[in-house]
Formats: structure tokens, sequence, C-alpha cells
């Protein structure tokens, strides 16, 4: 799992009453669950995935082996014009 994630803790809660310390044999009981949104984590992870996965559709190789980001107004590569060596 990429992204920790605290043990949750169930509760039971009566569903007919807020209070939680009344408890009633016959009524069936509902899990609370608490811990972390772990939900929005994941469509958060996913939506920038997908942002990464949909920008390179449209990124094509550079015919000389290096230069693809320049696509993205990045400029050219830092290690290319210090040293004169395409990165690898």
């Amino acid at each position: 799992m990429l992204l920790w994630q605290a043990p949750r803790q169930q509760a039971t809660v009566n569903p007919d009453t807020d209070d939680s310390s009344s408890t009633d044999p016959l009524l069936p009981a509902r899990p609370v669950l608490k811990g972390p949104p772990v939900r929005p984590l994941a469509a958060l992870l996913l939506a920038g995935c997908s942002a990464v996965l949909g920008i390179a559709i449209y990124l094509h190789p550079d015919p000389r082996g290096f230069g693809t980001a320049e696509q993205l107004n990045t400029g050219p590569c830092g290690m290319l014009v210090m040293t004169g060596l395409p990165c690898m």
C-alpha cells in the first residue's frame, strides 16, 4: 500500500437513537468507522496519475534522443547545457 493508513476503530451505534450508551439487544447495531479519509486521498492520487498520463499522450519523442520536455516549454536540458552530454 502506498499510503500509510491508521487502523480503523469500530464502535456500535443504535440506529434509532443518538445515545450510544443504550444497548437494546433486539435492535441491530451498525458499525461506525473512525479513521483517516482514504477515498478522497485515493481520488487525488488517481487525478494526479491521470493528469500525468494525459499530458504524456500529447508528447512526441524527439528524434535527437533528448528534448522531449521542451514541448512543455521547460527549456533545454540543464545537464546538456552544463556538460554537453544528454541525460541517460
